[in-house]
């Protein structure tokens, strides 16, 4: 508690996983600040995305599209990173934007 204020933990708080279809329309900026261990997918890659002027404004698909890239396994290769699992967990259903198993 402070000044009688009762703050949430942050390390009680889980970072929900984000499905595919978010995870690829999520700003790159966003998704460094929840994620800081996806910085080394786009190192790896030499893509200038971490620390970017436009990193808030770019999404990952944006990203994947400006370096020629497939986005799908892009987004694949990110979610292994944050502990989304394997690619066949990742199939979204559009219509309700959730994981099908």
């Amino acid at each position: 508690m402070i000044n009688g204020m009762t703050y949430p933990d942050p390390a009680q708080e889980a970072t929900p996983i984000p499905t595919a279809a978010a995870l690829s329309e999520m700003k790159l900026e966003e998704m460094f600040d929840r994620w800081p261990e996806t910085a080394a997918v786009f190192n790896r890659r030499q893509m200038g995305c971490v620390g970017c002027a436009v990193a808030s404004f770019y999404t990952v698909s944006d990203a994947a599209e400006v370096y020629g890239l497939d986005a799908k396994a892009f987004v694949e290769e990110l979610a292994k990173v944050i502990g989304a699992g394997e690619a066949s967990d990742l199939v979204v259903d559009e219509q309700t934007d959730t994981r099908l198993k």
